[in-house]
């Protein structure tokens, strides 16, 4: 069980995950996700150009990009087209938790709040 797994058992949230920007543009059309955390390196669509997508649907109310390198440019774009948080990986409990933190205070009820990962497997 990877971190983000164990952190939504935790918080008592559904995660749902998705290999690609594709599959999960695909499960966003049919679920609402109070968090998407997608990582920058996809295949055909990068992280960035998914937030750009979803973000004409309203389809998440938090959006997190991961990446190994972030750095100050890739910080300005994400901040430029709504993303909430830019994540350094491998992701630590202390920034996870801080994230489900912000859920928990735009939502009176965060039992079984969806959590959406995509992230291509390595």
């Amino acid at each position: 069980m990877n971190l983000l797994q164990f952190i939504c058992k935790v918080e008592n949230s559904v995660l749902v995950i998705a290999e690609t920007a594709e599959e999960a543009l695909q499960k966003m059309s049919v679920e609402r996700f109070n968090l998407v955390v997608c990582d920058y390196h996809l295949p055909r669509m990068n992280g960035l150009e998914f937030f750009r997508r979803i973000a004409l649907e309203g389809y998440a109310s938090i959006k997190v990009l991961t990446s190994v390198e972030v750095t100050p440019e890739l910080i300005d774009l994400a901040f430029e087209i709504g993303i909430h948080e830019c994540l350094r990986k491998p992701l630590t409990f202390s920034c996870l938790e801080s994230i489900f933190s912000l859920i928990e205070t735009r939502s009176k009820d965060s039992r079984n709040t969806v959590q959406a990962v995509i992230d291509p497997v390595k």
